[in-house]
Formats: C-alpha cells, structure tokens, sequence
C-alpha cells in the first residue's frame, strides 16, 4: 500500500471503494490543521527538505505550517522497523503532510466516501499540545467550514477532546477510542487515579463494564483495539446503542473473525484486503 495519512494512500483507498477513510489530526504552531499520525516527526517516516531523515522529534505544535510542508512524507526508512513491519508499502516520494483542507476536498470529489477523524490530544504531557476545547474548536469550525458535518464521524483517546466536540456540535457522529493493551493502556486507573484519556470516568463505578462507560458519554459508537473484543462485549454495547469500530486490522482471518461476531466497521492498512474480503461474500 502506500505512506499512511497522505493525499496518495487517501486516493487509493477511495478507488479501492472504502466507505471512509481515516484520518490523524494534529495542530501546527499558527494553529493549522495537519493529517499525521504520531504528535512529532518520527525519524523513519520523515525526511527534511535536503532529502536527509530528520534527526530527532520535533513537536507538530512546535512547527509552523511553511516548515511542515517542507517535509517528505513519502517513504520508510530502509532498514527500519517501520519498514521491516510494512514490507509491502509502495513508496510515494515528494507526499507532503496534507492539510485538513486538501482531505475534505478531495473526500467532497466522491459522494461514496466519508471520513474518519481521529484527534490527537495527549493528556500525559509528553508533547505540546492544545487545550481539548481549542483542539475541538478548530477541528468542528472546519468540518461545518466545508459542509460535510453528515460525511465525518470524530473520535479521539482523550474523551476530554470529544466532550468538547459534543458540546460544539452535537449532531456530529462521535465515538470514544480505547486500548486496553498492556503497551498503551488509555483505560485503567493508575496509582489509584483515574487515568487521565478518560475525561474523569473510572472503570469500576461502571461495575467494569466498557460499553456502559463509554455510553456515558452520550457518544454514538465505540472505537476499540480489535484484541480487546469478543462477541460478548460486541453484543453488550450494541445492547447501550453503541456501533463498535475496531482498529487497526491487517490479517484477513482477523477481519472474518470480527465481521462474525458483528463489528460494525473495521479500520485496517490494507483496504484492498478488506474490500475484496467483503465483495466475496465473506463479510459484509
């Protein structure tokens, strides 16, 4: 496949016949909308304008805009884990980091497609970052900027940024994103706190239930890391209303399984994989 959260990767999903892609936000210093994954630049995904990989991480909020843009985003670092983890990925040299603007544009082109946002907040403090309201502000000024308010669902680990999006707009599609995975734990309390991707909310006031938890927040689907499911949980959140999305999905036997126990939609780097999956018959 190609680079993820380029205009390139966007425009081959699209053609595959996804119903939507999805999409990382981050703000810049002069407060622009970017599509990039991680919170900084990363070492093996990003190359500065000299061709030469960048040395070390620099922050998206510490950027402004006009340096961004200077960045190739085209291609793993040979020899990389990334590259050892993505080996069939196309390389697609000269992929700028797209802004907001250029995806919703290019979304708009096919009335078959939506997009997935997720917004990046971490609340850990390791990178600067916007306040959840400011962070909101800007992502729902822009979707009712272009008008596609009915084509986008919003999601995010740090249910502080989707409280806020709620309260901008509730008519948009929300959902709250969770990992309960022992490298990347947003759910449990830690040190007898609540964690702090929870907006506040602590697992056992809700007799350990995720779907009643993330129900709480009034949201319209649950965003989970496709290990922390099974068909039980499935079914108890479709019980509170939710839809279950579930990320991020590479193995077809994965996807079949999931689909059986009626996942309502599957986030995966290799759409082709999935259309097909689906367009034989094998899932739905």
């Amino acid at each position: 496949m190609l680079p993820e959260n380029t205009l390139a990767s966007f425009s081959h999903a699209m053609a595959a016949g996804v119903d939507r892609i999805e999409i990382d936000l981050n703000l810049t210093a002069d407060d622009a909308l970017v599509v990039v994954h991680d919170e900084s630049t990363h070492p093996d995904l990003v190359r500065g304008a000299d061709g030469a990989w960048v040395a070390r991480r620099t922050a998206w909020r510490e950027m402004p805009l006009a340096d961004v843009r200077t960045l190739d985003v085209g291609r793993l670092r040979p020899g990389s884990d990334y590259a050892a983890r993505f080996e069939r990925q196309r390389p697609a040299d000269g992929e700028r980091v797209p802004l907001f603007d250029e995806v919703a544009t290019l979304v708009k082109s096919c009335d078959a497609c939506g997009i997935n946002i997720e917004i990046k907040c971490d609340p850990q403090g390791e990178w600067p970052t916007p306040t959840p309201a400011h962070f909101a502000g800007r992502v729902v000024e822009a979707i009712e900027r272009h008008g596609i308010g009915h084509r986008v669902t919003v999601q995010s680990f740090n249910w502080a940024v989707v409280s806020a999006v709620r309260r901008l707009n509730e008519r948009l599609s929300t959902g709250c994103l969770t990992s309960e995975r022992a490298d990347f734990d947003t759910v449990h309390d830690r040190g007898g706190r609540p964690s702090p991707w929870m907006d506040g909310r602590r697992l056992a006031d809700f007799d350990g239930s995720m779907p009643a938890m993330v129900a709480s927040m009034g949201v319209d689907y649950w965003a989970s890391e496709f290990r922390d499911l099974d068909a039980a949980v499935i079914d108890e959140a479709h019980d509170f209303g939710l839809e279950v999305h579930c990320w991020t999905v590479n193995d077809t036997d994965d996807m079949k399984r999931l689909i059986s126990w009626g996942v309502d939609s599957i986030i995966t780097d290799y759409p082709d994989d999935l259309v097909a999956l689906v367009r034989l018959g094998d899932g739905r």
